[in-house]
């Protein structure tokens, strides 16, 4: 008996929730119906459910639908270009649930980056609705997305929160420098459009001398310097007068280490050209080879399909051999 057979028969006696739970959710009246019942009054007021259409969503995130099955509808608002979507699915067991709010937020993200695909500039409400018709009594598990980390009251205070913004374009120097050396790097990224920023950096080291002990350690030299090359210091805007001066007040020895670095680039840049040109001349070597071959198989009465075996030439470099060498031959 075939795997397929036994799975068929394992099948047979496996109740059929998710595609009774589909049949009822894609019809639009009792998703109109469904959907009033739950959602807050105030969003189902501002729907236009004579327009809500179901759509697909079998090619959202084909590892999530393992665990999720779904019936994805969105609803316009009333005279508005905008609509909101409602995810609706069922669950019948209580295994491995903990983290399904969680579940749900990833599914719900897949869905707004879908959203985005399809040239839309914002992103739109989805208002997720599970039903729970499980053997157990009471759903067993937190549906909020705040039971899912290790501390919920933690999470509640600062999980999903606006992004800690900071803008080095409004902070004063004095401010940034009264945080102490290690923020020495923030003076350097708000100056570094700057024409002026050698310059800037000497003031700024020479008004607040505690920043020098940034360059401390060797990594912070080595990054500040790459910073600075990739920025042209040969510019009429950096003079090595004020280079000397950063040099002194930062240890790092601007100018030679730049040309050291520069120096091995372009002996690395040789050697990788050296290391390209012996590649190619081999390719080229082997190529020129198998052409050769092939001339001698095809001259030995060998089929066309032989020699590109024997030789891994393509067929129409086969032809245009021959081709030439039968020229070659007639003059």
């Amino acid at each position: 008996m075939s795997d397929k057979k036994n799975n068929n028969t394992k099948d047979i006696g496996k109740p059929k929730y998710d595609a009774f739970f589909k049949f009822n959710l894609e019809k639009q009246e009792v998703a109109k119906a469904y959907i009033k019942q739950v959602v807050p009054q105030e969003l189902a007021n501002l729907s236009d459910f004579s327009k809500m259409q179901l759509e697909p969503s079998e090619h959202i995130d084909p590892e999530l639908r393992k665990l999720i099955t779904d019936v994805l509808w969105s609803v316009p608002f009333k005279d508005s270009k905008y609509y909101t979507y409602f995810l609706c699915e069922h669950e019948s067991g209580i295994k491995n649930h903990d983290l399904l709010a969680f579940r749900f937020h990833k599914y719900i993200i897949r869905i707004m980056e879908k959203h985005l695909a399809k040239g839309n500039k914002k992103l739109p409400i989805v208002i997720p609705i599970l039903l729970y018709h499980g053997t157990t009594k009471g759903y067993p598990h937190s549906v909020s997305i705040y039971d899912c980390f290790e501390m919920r009251t933690l999470a509640e205070k600062y999980a999903f929160r606006d992004i800690t913004l900071i803008d080095l374009t409004t902070m004063s120097d004095e401010s940034i420098a009264n945080q102490g050396f290690r923020f020495f790097f923030e003076l350097v990224l708000k100056y570094a459009r700057d024409e002026d920023l050698a310059m800037k950096l000497v003031e700024s080291l020479m008004q607040y001398p505690h920043l020098t002990s940034y360059f401390d350690g060797q990594d912070f030299k080595k990054a500040f310097v790459n910073l600075l090359m990739s920025l042209d210091l040969n510019s009429q805007h950096a003079a090595s007068e004020t280079l000397k001066k950063l040099d002194n007040l930062t240890g790092v020895n601007i100018m030679t280490l730049r040309d050291q670095w520069k120096q091995e680039g372009m002996q690395q840049g040789m050697q990788q050209g050296m290391q390209q040109g012996m590649q190619q001349g081999m390719q080229q070597g082997a190529l020129e080879k198998a052409r050769e071959t092939a001339l001698n198989l095809s001259r030995m009465g060998l089929t066309d399909d032989k020699i590109i075996e024997a030789t891994g030439l393509e067929k129409s470099v086969i032809e245009e051999l021959k081709k030439v060498a039968s020229k070659n031959t007639q003059h």
